[in-house]
């Protein structure tokens, strides 16, 4: 179809890839259509997926952009799945597959703390020691170049996508933007 999964749909795949990986002799229970779509290659899921706990060193605006990278929405507040932002000395993000936010201080470039919050109030609840931050999306930003571009029309010409979609879809990907349904090719 046209169109893109909902930001929720994408993160329960996300755990669900994740838990695939991890995961010794999963038992997979699906349909044909859910066993024939396409997903992410292992090693560029794995390269999505960070793992951060106390003590660590990060780049907050680096670590910021790779979220972007991978899907998520940088926003003034992180109140919904999938947003992350950026405040004084600390990154809030909402990460796939957990039930609240996550606020991670930062002194410098170490972790110094990590809590869940309440997205309503932005008051910090209980402490973390890890955080597992998975994408929200099936595809890297980086991932839209000129030749992904030509891929995509390729398999867009497999669907039978009409000749004005399949132009208007490579002119997107050209542009490093993301459009509706792109996930699917």
């Amino acid at each position: 179809e046209p169109l893109s999964p909902s930001r929720e749909v994408l993160a329960g795949r996300a755990e669900g890839l994740y838990h695939l990986l991890e995961t010794p002799d999963p038992v997979i229970v699906t349909t044909p259509d859910g066993w024939g779509q396409r997903c992410l290659a292992r090693d560029a899921f794995r390269a999505a997926v960070r793992y951060l706990v106390v003590g660590e060193r990060i780049n907050r605006d680096e670590l910021a952009a790779a979220l972007v990278d991978w899907g998520y929405h940088r926003v003034p507040l992180a109140q919904d799945p999938g947003e992350v932002a950026v405040r004084g000395g600390s990154l809030d993000v909402f990460p796939a597959g957990y039930a609240r936010p996550v606020r991670l201080e930062l002194m410098g470039d170490e972790i110094e703390a990590m809590r869940t919050f309440d997205p309503s109030t932005q008051r910090s609840e209980g402490p973390l020691e890890e955080v597992l931050l998975l994408p929200v999306r099936e595809f890297s930003r980086a991932s839209l170049s000129a030749a992904n571009a030509r891929r995509v029309e390729e398999r867009a010409a497999e669907l039978g996508v009409a000749p004005t979609e399949r132009r208007r879809l490579v002119e997107a990907i050209r542009a490093g933007l993301v459009v509706p349904g792109l996930v699917h090719l």
